[in-house]
């Protein structure tokens, strides 16, 4: 969901201060566009900028250094990867029937889960886009993708992703691994979509939810 912010502006010496109507909301991304900005004696001007930033996510049961950590060098943008946690940790209360208050010690098998699973979809969203300006044609799980460039290590790496996410998944499930049987869970959680949002500063000013 894209929503325009309403904002006011303040100006002093070399600083511009955006200040939300209603405040800085979490579960969300912002983007400042700022155009045409020119010095005060109009010799210097900047032209065209963006400034994107990601609020405090909730849930989130699993850091984004620890998501990148098993990416390696593949570039997922942070959004990408934040909203990725925010969904894991989501089907993480679903399953458990429960949520985990903030400053409370996030349980080992949760967070093993939430930042393989949150991984494995990143690197999907990055293969994807590598594939698209490639020619080879195949398929990954249920995605097809046509490229023209290898990408095996990223395959080998997207496998082992999917193979430890669903290892911690059916731990979380009481599938432990002593191979109990599963609980059901309590209730489900209403979901939500998180995506990065445009503003204008010239201004526009925008969140994602």
């Amino acid at each position: 969901m894209v929503e325009e912010v309403k904002y006011s502006i303040q100006v002093f010496d070399n600083f511009i201060k955006i200040i939300p109507d209603d405040g800085i909301k979490n579960n969300s991304t912002y983007e400042i566009v700022l155009k045409g900005i020119k010095s005060l004696d109009a010799t210097q001007e900047l032209s065209s900028t963006k400034v994107k930033f990601s609020t405090k996510l909730s849930p989130a049961y699993a850091s984004l250094s620890s998501v990148q950590s098993l990416i390696g060098e593949c570039h997922v943008a942070d959004e990408v990867l934040l909203y990725h946690i925010r969904e894991a940790s989501k089907f993480v209360n679903y399953i458990k029937g429960t949520t985990i208050a903030e400053g409370e010690d996030v349980p080992f098998e949760i967070e093993q889960y939430v930042k393989y699973k949150a991984a494995h979809d990143g690197l999907l969203v990055f293969y994807i886009k590598k594939a698209s300006v490639s020619g080879e044609k195949g398929s990954l799980g249920d995605i097809s993708y046509e490229a023209n460039t290898k990408l095996a290590d990223i395959v080998i790496l997207f496998k082992y992703l999917k193979i430890e996410y669903l290892r911690w998944q059916e731990n979380l499930q009481d599938y432990n691994f002593e191979g109990r049987g599963r609980a059901k869970p309590l209730h489900a959680l209403k979901g939500g979509n998180a995506q990065s949002i445009m503003t204008n500063l010239n201004l526009d000013f925008s969140r994602g939810v």
